[in-house]
Formats: structure tokens, sequence, C-alpha cells
């Protein structure tokens, strides 16, 4: 249930700049002030930990232009973007 959320969340909210894949290209990426992480890449995927990733996503991201999610989800809705961020190492659609 949670990776459904998350998934729908991460759709609605997240794809624009960080890819439909988390490969960080989304359509809106380019207007990012850096550039956004490719969570499909090993060393940034699985180089976090969940509670960086909640924090991230919870305070926003701090001069990148992400917004601070955590005024707008639930904590469990946090939670379900994060675990999101972690299947796209899995996926090898790509």
């Amino acid at each position: 249930q949670a990776l459904a959320m998350g998934g729908a969340l991460y759709s609605q909210n997240c794809a624009s700049c960080h890819g439909e894949t988390g490969a960080g290209d989304g359509f809106a990426a380019g207007f990012a002030p850096v550039a956004l992480p490719n969570f499909r890449e090993a060393a940034i995927g699985a180089g976090a930990s969940p509670a960086l990733y909640y924090a991230k996503i919870a305070r926003g991201g701090m001069g990148t232009g992400m917004p601070n999610w955590g005024t707008i989800l639930r904590e469990d809705e946090l939670w379900a973007l994060v675990d999101t961020l972690y299947t796209f190492l899995f996926d090898d659609s790509q």
C-alpha cells in the first residue's frame, strides 16, 4: 500500500523534475538551479539513508528549488515517497 501511495504521490509531485523513472530527467529539470540526482544510479539511490531522504523531502532541497513537502504531505506520505525512491534502483525498464 505504501508503494502504491508513494508511486502516485511521486507521479503527481516529483516526476516533473526528477523524471518518471527517477533519472533526474523530468521536463522541468532544466529549470532547477542544480543538477538533479539520478536515483537509478546505485551510488546515489542507495547512497543515502532513509532518514536523509525523508529530511530532504520534508524540508525541501534548500537552494535546489525543491519544495518543502513536509508542510503539505502527511508523515506516512513522506515515508511512502522515501520507499518509492528506492524502487528506482530495481527498475530495469530503461
